[in-house]
C-alpha cells in the first residue's frame, strides 16, 4: 500500500475538521518519484510566530534539534526566494535594516 496516498487521504479528512482557530503547514515530497504534497491552512502568522520563538519548544526527545532544523529550512527558503526575486530581496533588506535600527546598541 502506498503510504503517501494514505497520508494524503488522512490529511484531507483532517482538513475537513479544522476550525478557524486551527493552523496547519504540511510539506511532503519524494525526490525520486517527484511527488509533492503541500498544504497551508489557517493563519500563517501564528505558525510563523511559533517557529520563530524558542520558548515554545518542547525540550524533550530531540524536539529542540528538529526546531532548529525547521528554522534553518525557513532561512534557507527565504534566501532562495530572495535569490530568484529582486523585489522580494529589496523588501527583505528593508526589513532587516529596520530590525537592525530597532536593536541598535
Amino acid at each position: 500500500m502506498d503510504n503517501r496516498l494514505d497520508f494524503f487521504n488522512t490529511v484531507g479528512r483532517h482538513l475537513e475538521t479544522l476550525t478557524d482557530d486551527d493552523s496547519l503547514l504540511i510539506i511532503s515530497t519524494n525526490r525520486k518519484q517527484g511527488d509533492l504534497f503541500f498544504s497551508l491552512v489557517g493563519r500563517w502568522e501564528d505558525l510563523s510566530l511559533i517557529l520563530s520563538d524558542k520558548e515554545v519548544v518542547n525540550h524533550r526527545e530531540k524536539t529542540e534539534e528538529q526546531f532548529k532544523d525547521i528554522q534553518k529550512l525557513i532561512l534557507n527558503t527565504a534566501l532562495n526566494i530572495c535569490d530568484k526575486d529582486p523585489v522580494k530581496l529589496n523588501k527583505m533588506l528593508d526589513g532587516l535594516i529596520n530590525l537592525k535600527n530597532i536593536y541598535k546598541p
